[in-house]
């Protein structure tokens, strides 16, 4: 149930084809919103990036899919399923929206702060342990999460 800016979609699509530095140039010519901008950019960015590295992964290599793709706008995924990849590779990024875009932590940094943990690089270890873990099928309360996180902490 969520907003897909097909519009970015379509410029992104356009754009792509264009072999230029004047990508920026034409968003402001079109007046295009900071939002949009911002996805077709990313798009435009990860089109150079990701189907070489979406090729080296196996669909069933949930962690390395996991990290390639979670930071990207949905409607990135969907630019490059629709511009940039084989119908294989597209099927991973599908996969990765059905089954493992929604993964995250239950828990959050001031939760570990309230916690006992003190803040620094290692929660990001402790937040990316607990993905791996449901990544691999695990599932956690709340509560489960955070007595893991406190486990992980002292076994740093």
């Amino acid at each position: 149930n969520e907003e897909i800016d097909s519009e970015a979609i379509f410029w992104t699509g356009i754009l792509s084809v264009i072999r230029n530095d004047n990508t920026e140039k034409i968003l402001d010519a079109l007046g295009t919103p900071h939002s949009r901008r911002r996805l077709i950019l990313q798009a435009l960015t990860a089109m150079k990036t990701v189907p070489a590295a979406i090729i080296k992964i196996e669909e069933s290599d949930a962690t390395a899919l996991y990290y390639l793709l979670h930071e990207l706008f949905l409607e990135t995924m969907l630019s490059l399923m629709a511009f940039s990849l084989d119908k294989r590779n597209a099927r991973k990024i599908l996969h990765f929206i059905m089954y493992l875009r929604g993964i995250k932590s239950e828990i959050s940094g001031k939760d570990l702060i309230e916690a006992g943990i003190k803040p620094g690089p290692h929660m990001r270890h402790i937040f990316s342990h607990i993905i791996e873990l449901k990544l691999k099928g695990s599932q956690f309360t709340r509560e489960e999460e955070l007595e893991l996180a406190k486990q992980l902490y002292q076994n740093l």
